[in-house]
């Protein structure tokens, strides 16, 4: 009797099944996912760790501006390279490499404190924070900070363009190179040494 029981149910659900399938009903697959391709990065939430803030920062046309003990007023803002994309997650859709940098008002752009590329992901449908690409050469004393001038993305791996100075170099003008790879856990970005030349 037991046996028979057991046999009708599964009889039952895989008639269910038949069903709906033949109906064209599915499970919900969640959200689609972001193309980041279509964000207004000059008007998003950006993380404020670049800025020394541990708070998210609304930029609004593309800047805002961050209060810090040390430093006062600091401006956050897009820089003047275009997003670099690439499939880091290795899912097929692609994350975004966001150019930004610190910089104290009224200062002029040998003062930045801090420029590189914010990294997102879209998968879940909206875009979300992996981690932030800066500078990994360390800063000559005296002189300005290392910079990220751009990123290739690629699954698994990020690798990072820096500039830096030497004391020949113009305040305005590095003139020496580095690269970095940056890797990525599924969780993490971490990275190597930065190898010169």
């Amino acid at each position: 009797m037991q046996a028979r029981i057991v046999m009708t149910r599964a009889i039952l659900g895989l008639s269910l099944l038949l069903v709906l399938t033949a109906c064209g009903h599915t499970e919900n697959p969640g959200p689609a996912p972001l193309d980041l391709a279509t964000v207004d990065w000059a008007e998003a939430v950006v993380p404020g760790d670049l800025c020394l803030t541990p708070q998210p920062v609304q930029l609004h046309d593309g800047t805002a501006t961050v209060v810090d003990e040390q430093w006062g007023n600091l401006i956050y803002s897009l820089g003047d390279r275009r997003p670099t994309y690439g499939d880091l997650t290795g899912d097929g859709q692609e994350e975004a490499g966001i150019d930004v940098y610190c910089v104290p008002e009224g200062a002029g752009g040998s003062a930045v404190i801090s420029r590189g590329f914010l990294i997102f992901d879209g998968s879940s449908g909206a875009y979300r924070s992996i981690g932030a690409i800066t500078a990994v050469h360390p800063r000559a004393p005296g002189l300005a900070q290392p910079f990220v001038e751009s990123i290739e993305i690629e699954p698994g791996r990020i690798t990072a363009h820096e500039k830096f100075f030497a004391e020949s170099d113009p305040s305005c003008c590095p003139g020496n190179d580095a690269v970095t790879t940056w890797t990525f856990d599924g969780t993490s970005l971490t990275h190597g040494p930065a190898a010169v030349g």
